[in-house]
């Protein structure tokens, strides 16, 4: 019985210690989202207004 509580303290401790290291080192290991790049909706935009103005 007594060797049953030092299993479970031993589980017990290494799933405390496991829950605090694995998102640390997943958190590190994830490189950041990279920015969206710019997209042409502006200029497409822009160019329909001169090409509108143009035309009047």
């Amino acid at each position: 019985m007594e060797m049953l509580r030092v299993e479970f303290s031993v589980m017990a401790v290494f799933t405390l210690v496991l829950a605090v290291v694995v998102p640390s080192i997943h958190g590190q290991s994830l490189a950041p989202e990279p920015a969206p790049g710019p997209t042409s909706d502006g200029l497409l935009t822009l160019f329909c207004v001169f090409l509108f103005m143009g035309s009047n």
